[in-house]
């Protein structure tokens, strides 16, 4: 076989190809009968010629006229080359002619050639779905996390109240524990604010329990506020006067944060030294106290 004819075959191979890819990638293909057609096509386009130029190519080795190893070199490489092509070519045809099949998009599915808009809907549909599964799923594990930490904080034992009372620790009280102890005039105007303790409790890991004696006695059981929802007695940057806050939740979140960041910073964990940063009056601490036993005795007694 002459290289002429050689090349001869080689174009109309990639010509077929050409045709077959442009088929397969056509609606009547994508459906029935025309995926049979192309399935039977494909294969012997794989297949067929291929061997044809195999056995040419071993004819042409063992040829009595080819005696020069230099021409023989270059036919081993020229056919290894195009094996390789063809082998390419038909395993892309395959690819776009079953593409539907496949759960995932692909350019030819997602970008439809013949309706674009159609293609580019689709995938932002995949896309959307996808971000609110992750979305689902983080929040799901959110709320695990959340109750994991709630269950822990229930498991928590109550420390002995004293001096060496430990401020940053989890009280190991219940929502409804600590409301069963404001269970008289005036102590129970405090129970609107349990909720907002028991936040910053689990925010700032401030004991509940802790915050509820101090804004007790700093606003006489929630009558009176030192500035607006001031229920802490919270002085302003300029010392002199008291805070505004725009709400109740606000200051109990505010103080929280500053007891757990600076406070614990510049004096530790203990009641006592907490309690003289903030007001070095004597009695203070023993208020603050006494609040604090009286209210785990009354859920005890419960």
């Amino acid at each position: 076989m002459r290289l002429e004819d050689f090349r001869f075959y080689i174009l109309m191979y990639l010509l077929l190809g050409a045709i077959l890819t442009l088929m397969a990638n056509s609606r009547s293909v994508s459906d029935g009968n025309g995926k049979i057609f192309a399935g039977f096509l494909i294969p012997l386009y794989m297949l067929v010629l291929p061997l044809f130029v195999l056995k040419a190519s071993i004819s042409k080795f063992f040829s009595k006229e080819q005696k020069g190893k230099t021409e023989i070199t270059a036919w081993v490489l020229l056919t290894v080359a195009i094996l390789s092509v063809m082998t390419l070519l038909s395993l892309s045809l395959v690819n776009v002619a079953f593409a539907s099949d496949s759960e995932q998009p692909v350019v030819g599915s997602v970008l439809n050639i013949e309706n674009p808009d159609k293609g580019i809907s689709l995938y932002l549909t995949n896309q959307r779905e996808e971000e609110e599964l992750k979305s689902k799923i983080k929040k799901e594990k959110e709320l695990k996390a959340k109750k994991i930490k709630e269950e822990q904080m229930n498991n928590v034992e109550p420390q002995a109240i004293g001096k060496e009372f430990d401020v940053f620790t989890h009280s190991g009280y219940t929502r409804e524990q600590l409301i069963s102890s404001l269970n008289h005039t005036p102590q129970n105007n405090m129970i609107q604010y349990v909720d907002s303790i028991l936040r910053a409790e689990q925010k700032y890991n401030v004991n509940a329990l802790y915050l509820l004696s101090k804004f007790s006695y700093e606003s006489g059981w929630g009558r009176y506020m030192a500035g607006a929802n001031n229920i802490g007695g919270w002085k302003n940057n300029s010392g002199i006067g008291f805070r505004d806050f725009d709400s109740v939740d606000e200051c109990i979140d505010h103080i929280a944060y500053i007891l757990s960041t600076k406070y614990k910073a510049k004096v530790g964990h203990r009641i006592d030294n907490v309690c003289y940063r903030y007001c070095t009056d004597e009695g203070y601490l023993k208020n603050v106290l006494g609040i604090m036993q009286e209210r785990e005795d009354i859920i005890n007694d419960n």
